[in-house]
């Protein structure tokens, strides 16, 4: 994993939001050598309000989709 993912995980920690991880990454501790670029997380809309880092490139009601560093 990139340093950007460690910082990600720092963030939500020092933030102190809670998240589900979901997706390919989620599944590396059960699979190994799975290959993703993306990470899935299911997150409140407020708890992502307080991480301005993160920018959303898409959302609706029930979804939305950001970028965190590169």
């Amino acid at each position: 994993m990139s340093q950007g993912v460690f910082r990600f995980f720092d963030l939500l920690e020092s933030r102190q939001i809670d998240y589900l991880l979901v997706g390919g990454i989620a599944l590396l501790n059960y699979i190994e050598g799975r290959n993703t670029q993306d990470i899935g997380f299911i997150i409140t809309r407020v708890d992502v309000s307080k991480m301005p880092e993160v920018k959303l490139t898409e959302e609706n009601r029930d979804f939305a989709r950001g970028r965190y560093e590169e």
